[in-house]
């Protein structure tokens, strides 16, 4: 029996999803990097979202640094880590998740201290709706009769 499938819309392997992105320019400073300089994302309520940036250590010796969302956000970003040593001319890669607890705005920071002091600014909008993409899928038979 052959069936074909025709997808209409692109299916995202993994279901946390978001509908808007953004990552603003790279922080850059003559001893590091940071691969974003913002969180905007739109995320539904009960859905989660990981994401991450890099940081960069353009030193010619080890730095120690320290991560925490500030409490305005707090209760929907968790970071993987709260600190990380990165050796000289060598990059990390830091993970968060954003989770959709409640309908509202959320604004803060995910503050970076220790041997660098930055922060990134965070806009979560949670939502009510649904921000994962519809598809359609058109499935027909080559066969007109099928035996059980």
């Amino acid at each position: 029996m052959l069936i074909t499938f025709s997808l209409i819309a692109i299916v995202h392997l993994i279901s946390l999803s978001a509908a808007e992105s953004a990552y603003g320019p790279i922080i850059k400073t003559d001893s590091y990097e940071i691969s974003r300089s913002y969180v905007v994302r739109d995320i539904s309520v009960g859905d989660m979202f990981k994401d991450s940036f890099i940081i960069k250590n353009l030193k010619d010796k080890q730095i120690k640094v320290s991560l925490a969302p500030s409490e305005e956000i707090s209760k929907i970003i968790s970071l993987e880590s709260s600190g990380e040593l990165i050796d000289s001319n060598n990059y990390t890669s830091v993970f968060f998740t954003i989770s959709g607890i409640e309908a509202k705005g959320y604004s803060g920071n995910i503050e970076i201290s220790g041997d660098i002091k930055d922060i990134i600014p965070v806009n979560i909008t949670v939502v009510n709706e649904s921000l994962n993409p519809k598809f359609l899928v058109d499935i027909s038979s080559n066969k007109k009769e099928f035996t059980f």
